[in-house]
């Protein structure tokens, strides 16, 4: 509940606002549990956690957010936070800058070298990591 002051023809009056305080202390607690949930998680549990994405075209970062999705992981890693959402997008952010990803096409990571030159790492290698 909140209180304040609003001033009607030259007098004041006082307001009072309810806000419905279950739906409030529902949804700070579930920020907090999202903020921890499932930091340690593998790639394959989540692979295996996560809807496959259907659409060839991922969605925008504000268009993904739109869609209001459900987290089911995320970690922090040297400032830069990734979180998986249940509808098999994830989110790279770093510095107020997003990439969105499709959770199930995460596979081998290529390395690109200045020289042209370019080594594959397969993704069997990412399959157990967190």
């Amino acid at each position: 509940m909140m209180n304040g002051a609003v001033a009607i023809y030259g007098g004041v009056g006082v307001m009072e606002i309810r806000q419905p305080l279950p739906q409030t202390v529902e949804s700070m607690a579930q920020a907090v549990e999202n903020a921890a949930v499932n930091a340690h998680i593998s790639l394959r549990e989540l692979k295996n956690t996560v809807a496959t994405v259907i659409e060839k075209k991922l969605p925008k970062y504000a268009q993904l957010m739109e869609m209001h999705p459900v987290i089911v992981a995320r970690t922090v890693v040297n400032g830069a936070t990734l979180t998986a959402y249940e509808n098999g997008y994830a989110v790279y952010e770093q510095d107020c800058a997003y990439t969105v990803m499709a959770i199930d096409r995460c596979g081998d990571y290529r390395y690109d070298f200045n020289d042209g030159t370019y080594e594959v790492v397969p993704d069997v290698v990412f399959e157990d990591a967190e």
